[in-house]
């Protein structure tokens, strides 16, 4: 027979007082935690990619990885977007699949035998996806390959991966273990606040960016995928009874043959003591000028980045007044490196505002 455990009320009641301790505001990182961040979702996102449906429109497809837990769980979004590769507004809007991703699946698994290898599941948000069927343009999956060598996996049993196919052909929840996971699934530290945390998932639906190639034998300039890392940056300090907080975006821009290095941007943005998001300022960072740096840009290729208004599932998002700033401007243009706006604005008549206590 059990013994019921009977704790005293007072210590109910301190155990209860103590649940909401963790700071709500951010702190500030240092250049070490930063760097860990940004190491660790690049190099997960360098196993990772979408494989669309084999009907799939000439859409550019988008694969954003982020924070969704102080403890390092990830939140992720992939989608297809509103535009075709020639920049032509598509036939249909943009196809979601969001999910989040736990970094600490058991290592003991149902075979003793089994190596206790690092393990990660991603599991689809319902609520905040498109499902769709395995036939439609807009069929996507996010793959990653946790194995050694990614290049040389011909093991496709071996891959995780989760779709957003409706009904029992579609996969919402896989977890695979992996050799190649080793060294990318620990916290780089628990400094998040939740007020980060909102930020990341704000970031995560609204900001775009747009990558440019031209084709060799015209000018013809033709939207490119992406694969996006985004982070909280060093930089906050008390501000207003609140804080003033950078973010950073990492753009990779990928083809064919691969990405060509990153487009970097930094968002500052003013976070009021109740968490309410405020002023903001969109840069885009300089071209880096040694190896190794990280808060610069390498790649040669044109990207644009800005946030949009949120909008309705099955709605196109309006270009209209976006607060868009250029990394590597095409000549001539008007582009800026640098553009402040509102939240306020942005996210108005949504909930969105502030995350919920």
């Amino acid at each position: 027979m059990m013994t019921r455990l009977n704790l005293p009320s007072a210590l109910v009641f301190l155990l209860l007082a103590a649940a909401p301790a963790a700071a709500q505001m951010p702190q500030r990182l240092t250049g070490d935690e930063v760097a860990c961040n940004a190491n660790q979702l690049t190099g997960l996102l360098a196993r990772s990619y979408i494989r669309m449906a084999s009907v799939a429109s000439e859409k550019p497809v988008v694969l954003s990885f982020t924070y969704g837990t102080v403890e390092g769980g990830l939140a992720g979004l992939a989608y297809t977007e509103q535009f075709e590769t020639d920049s032509d507004l598509a036939a249909s809007p943009e196809h979601h699949l969001w999910f989040t991703g736990n970094p600490h699946e058991p290592r003991l698994l149902r075979n003793p035998n089994r190596p206790q290898l690092d393990a990660m599941s991603l599991t689809r948000s319902r609520l905040n996806s498109d499902l769709v069927t395995s036939t439609q343009a807009d069929a996507l999956a996010v793959v990653l390959d946790p194995t050694v060598d990614p290049a040389k996996n011909a093991n496709l049993a071996a891959l995780l991966a989760i779709d957003n196919v409706d009904g029992p052909q579609g996969v919402a929840t896989d977890a695979k273990p992996g050799r190649g996971l080793a060294g990318l699934l620990q916290p780089c530290h628990m400094k998040l606040a939740a007020s980060d945390l909102h930020v990341l998932s704000i970031l995560a639906k609204t900001l775009r960016s747009f990558a440019y190639s031209t084709n060799s034998s015209d000018t013809t300039a033709f939207l490119r995928s992406k694969l996006v890392a985004i982070y909280r940056g060093e930089e906050s300090e008390e501000a207003g009874g609140g804080a003033r907080t950078a973010y950073r975006i990492d753009v990779y821009p990928i083809d064919a043959s691969g990405t060509d290095g990153r487009a970097a941007f930094e968002l500052v943005v003013e976070i009021d003591a109740d968490g309410t998001l405020g002023a903001a300022t969109l840069a885009a960072l300089p071209a880096c000028t040694a190896a190794g740096q990280r808060d610069c840009t390498t790649t040669k290729a044109e990207v644009q980045a800005a946030v949009i208004r949120p909008v309705y599932a099955g709605e196109f998002w309006s270009i209209s007044g976006l607060p868009l700033v250029c990394a590597n401007p095409a000549k001539g243009s008007a582009c800026k490196q640098q553009v402040s706006f509102s939240f306020g604005e942005r996210l108005a008549g949504t909930s969105w505002l502030r995350p919920i206590d």
